[in-house]
């Protein structure tokens, strides 16, 4: 898709971190509640919020519904 209407998914895919990380913050969730909603480990929560790992397109929907938030 890069090229296509300026998207770049390396962008897009390595700030996804931090848009999670700001709407946890907004939410008032710390990593341990976010974490224990996804069933997953606050150090996991810690390396997708940091784009360490990227997040698997099969999780993106899950993640999102735990933030209150849409795909």
């Amino acid at each position: 898709l890069q090229g296509v209407s300026g998207f770049d998914t390396r962008t897009e895919m390595a700030s996804i971190g931090k848009r999670f990380k700001a709407r946890r913050i907004a939410l008032g969730y710390t990593q341990l509640q976010l974490a224990k909603k996804l069933r997953t480990t606050k150090q996991r929560v810690a390396h997708i919020e940091a784009d360490r790992v990227r997040l698997p397109i099969s999780e993106l929907a899950k993640w999102a519904a735990a933030l209150k938030s849409e795909v």
